[in-house]
């Protein structure tokens, strides 16, 4: 595949012949993501026992109001860190990559002022708003209560999950992945026995507060104790112009992104019961076991984009890109296989009611597999300066994903909500692939990456 004119990436710095670190790289990339898939692991198994008592103690239709309010509150997290996820990890990689550590937490300290004047006014307009949701936009009144009390776990999830974020630019993937993946599960299981059964959906919402606000105490105690010790009290500071304005193409790409992966929630929420929703909320987040393969090495991968776009070192991003884009298609290859022969008996561990979400649990895992062949494309735009070519494909994905839900959901439930996300999810990173290969020169699909130029 020939590359575009004029896409060349700088040259080799260090003045040598400029062949990739290929074992090296390769062994950081597999260890970091044996590491970060440990614990994504983890956090996919505790999540999953938790949807399991979940779907146990409230059944379908009381599982559905749950996940209704958490896909609400979701959005609002999302909202709330106003794209600084990418971000944070660009800049800090790129400072701590030069020993720059009091920039580092300069960018880190920028970051959570400004999350938490936004985390504030996200959480007083769920606070105020969530009746006239609950009652007007889903017209389920029960689920006012429960969007209410979640809704207090805005401010202490945006912090936590930005933490980990800035691990990952200094290459803390592990404690990073536990803080991002397994800490909230882990609470949410342990206090759902005491209060489902009790509270019903309700407790489970109070469960999630008390889950964020944990896991976010213990963030900030493991960032701060990642960093070398201040040598004076005086650290710069970061200007939050620039952090704003290499996160605001980032806020709208995360916002776009938002509609294309909770449409399909949003859109049974309004057009079908609490028990459909119930069931493709199960559903779906079975099919992120296939996905967050992608997760786990793009965690491990991202700040390594950073720190060698920054350093110039064209030869080795490229290999780095190859051995990413192979990572992924082999760890994610048998669960893929497994979820989808075993659909079936794995949603009837969750009870009768869910084994109907079958299908739609297949479709799903279509996407998730088409979105790891398409590579590590986004990260990579992402990490090399090119924010806009990101929120221009989760763009066009989203638009239409909503014209896929407004056609397949009213008349298709949840299978037609399951094609709708098949075909958007991996939409994002093939149009991503295009502009990675027209900006970088470099190929991201897997097949390609592997037997062709990005070899």
């Amino acid at each position: 595949v020939e590359r575009p004119a004029g896409t060349d990436m700088i040259a080799d710095p260090s003045g040598g012949s400029g062949q990739p670190e290929g074992p090296s790289h390769l062994r950081g990339v597999l260890t970091g993501a044996a590491g970060a898939f440990s614990m994504r692991i983890a956090g996919a198994v505790l999540a999953l026992a938790f949807n399991v008592v979940l779907a146990r103690f409230l059944g379908a239709s009381g599982a559905g109001v749950y996940l209704l309010a958490l896909t609400v509150v979701t959005v609002g997290t999302v909202l709330s860190r106003l794209g600084m996820d990418n971000a944070l990890v660009r800049f800090v990689a790129a400072h701590a990559v030069r020993d720059d550590w009091g920039t580092v937490r300069g960018v880190h300290r920028t970051a959570m002022v400004i999350a938490t004047g936004a985390s504030l006014a996200v959480m007083l307009l769920l606070i105020l708003g969530g009746p006239f949701l609950a009652e007007s936009v889903f017209g389920k009144p029960e689920l006012a209560l429960p969007l209410r009390i979640m809704s207090l776990a805005v401010l202490p999830m945006s912090f936590a999950l930005l933490h980990g974020e800035s691990l990952k630019g200094i290459e803390r993937i592990i404690p990073s992945q536990f803080i991002q993946w397994v800490m909230l599960p882990a609470s949410l299981l342990a206090l759902s026995w005491v209060v489902l059964p009790r509270w019903g959906a309700a407790g489970g919402a109070a469960a999630y507060v008390v889950g964020a606000a944990v896991t976010a105490v213990i963030a900030a105690g493991v960032w701060r104790r990642s960093l070398p010790r201040e040598k004076s009290a005086g650290a710069p500071s970061f200007e939050a112009g620039r952090l704003l304005q290499a996160s605001t193409p980032l806020m709208w790409a995360a916002s776009l992104n938002m509609i294309m992966t909770w449409i399909g929630m949003v859109a049974l929420g309004v057009f079908a019961t609490n028990a459909d929703v119930g069931v493709f909320g199960v559903a779906s987040r079975l099919s992120v076991l296939v996905g967050f393969v992608v997760i786990a090495v793009n965690s491990v991968a991202s700040p390594r984009f950073a720190a060698l776009h920054a350093a110039g070192r064209a030869a080795e991003l490229k290999r780095m890109v190859a051995i990413t884009g192979g990572v992924m298609a082999i760890l994610a290859g048998p669960v893929l296989v497994a979820v989808v022969v075993m659909a079936e008996p794995i949603l009837a561990v969750f009870g009768d009611e869910f084994v109907a979400g079958a299908l739609p649990l297949r479709v799903l895992c279509i996407g998730q597999a088409l979105l790891v062949l398409t590579g590590p494309a986004t990260p990579l735009l992402m990490m090399t300066g090119h924010e806009l070519q990101v929120r221009n494909a989760i763009g066009v994905s989203a638009l239409v994903s909503v014209a896929l839900n407004a056609v397949l959901v009213p008349t298709h439930g949840i299978t037609g909500a399951a094609v709708a996300s098949a075909v958007t999810l991996p939409l994002v990173n093939l149009i991503a692939s295009v502009q990675a290969w027209r900006r970088t020169g470099l190929v991201t699909i897997t097949r390609l990456s592997l037997q062709g130029r990005g070899s």
